[in-house]
């Protein structure tokens, strides 16, 4: 997914395109992996977010895309990821 993920963005954002890294994370008590990246779009700086979980057999996929000037709708992503319940 962070293959696909890193060649859309480099495509459809070949300038404003920026980096991405790695995450490990805690989703709900279950460990998942993700990555974050940043871009430009329209003269706005973005923030995005990809997580992949997986509880039994089954894969979750998170994703979160914010406004890098909003800093307070990345702790609201994080309180989601941290107490997320599995069902």
């Amino acid at each position: 997914m962070e293959k696909l993920m890193n060649q859309a963005l480099k495509l459809t954002f070949p300038e404003e395109y920026r980096e991405m890294t790695d995450e490990e994370r805690s989703i709900g008590g279950s460990e998942a992996s993700g990555f974050r990246y940043h871009y430009t779009a329209q003269g706005i700086d973005m923030t995005g977010e990809s997580c992949i979980g997986k509880k039994g057999s089954t894969f979750y996929y998170f994703q979160c895309y914010t406004r890098a000037a909003l800093p307070e709708n990345d702790a609201v992503w994080q309180q989601l990821l941290e107490t997320a319940e599995w069902l």
